[in-house]
């Protein structure tokens, strides 16, 4: 009987270290998944809020080109069906053909000078009021070039300033300082125009004043030309595009 209570007791103490060996391996697995969780939890969460910067879409406007407004170009149309291409400075012989006079020629201190861009004519200079007070530039005209038309229009841009057309006509007895002139109706704008001139509007000068003498004959004119002399000092520029003649 001695033998038999040993052989329980040491049975019952085997099961009893058994059962304990399993509580604490049970315990130790467990608690890596408990402290796994709350540190995954807390990663997502620190990264999350990361993912939008309100600076990149403020300055997307900034790099967005600033618009601007060009200058009109000039045209390379043909003349309307009533009107004929007087000249559009297209040649060398059109643009060698026209030449400067100044006032100096009575004492005077304007200048003047004539460029040509493409296809245009530009002229250039300044006015000085004292004894003097203009500047010229002037072509000769074909044979009949004003014939078959009753008035001319200008294409051009100019700084707003009082410019005239000029004639010269061959008729006998002309003084040789005599113009037939006519004011350009431009407005003030930067921006290119096209205006008319009236053939019945020129009357004659000679040195800058008015003289009674035969109305221009255009059957006969011989020389075209655009003058400034409105009185005021400074600097000028007009551009010219094409003069047509049209009746």
């Amino acid at each position: 009987m001695q033998a038999v209570r040993i052989v329980l007791v040491a049975v019952l103490l085997i099961a009893a270290g058994c059962s304990g060996a399993n509580r604490a391996s049970s315990d130790t697995v467990a608690a890596p998944e408990t402290s796994a969780t709350p540190t995954t939890t807390v990663a997502t969460a620190s990264t999350a809020p990361v993912t939008v910067s309100p600076a990149t879409t403020e300055a997307a406007p900034a790099t967005l080109p600033t618009e601007t407004t060009a200058p009109a170009a000039p045209t390379t149309t043909e003349a309307s069906p009533e009107c004929t291409r007087v000249t559009d400075f297209a040649t060398d012989a059109e643009q060698q053909s026209w030449r400067v006079t100044l006032d100096g020629v009575m004492g005077g201190r304007s200048s003047g000078e004539v460029a040509f861009g493409e296809s245009t004519m530009i002229f250039t200079g300044e006015i000085v009021t004292e004894g003097g007070g203009f500047s010229l530039l002037r072509t000769p005209l074909d044979f009949d070039a004003l014939a078959d038309g009753s008035f001319l229009t200008v294409r051009a841009r100019t700084d707003g300033r009082r410019y005239e057309m000029v004639f010269k006509d061959s008729l006998a007895g002309r003084p040789g300082q005599l113009f037939h002139e006519a004011d350009v109706p431009f407005v003030d704008t930067a921006d290119w125009q096209e205006v008319p001139v009236q053939l019945s509007d020129l009357r004659p000068t000679s040195n800058g004043r008015p003289v009674q003498v035969d109305d221009f004959d255009k059957d006969a004119a011989t020389e075209m030309g655009v003058i400034l002399k409105d009185g005021v000092d400074g600097a000028f520029r007009i551009e010219v595009d094409w003069v047509d003649i049209c009746s």
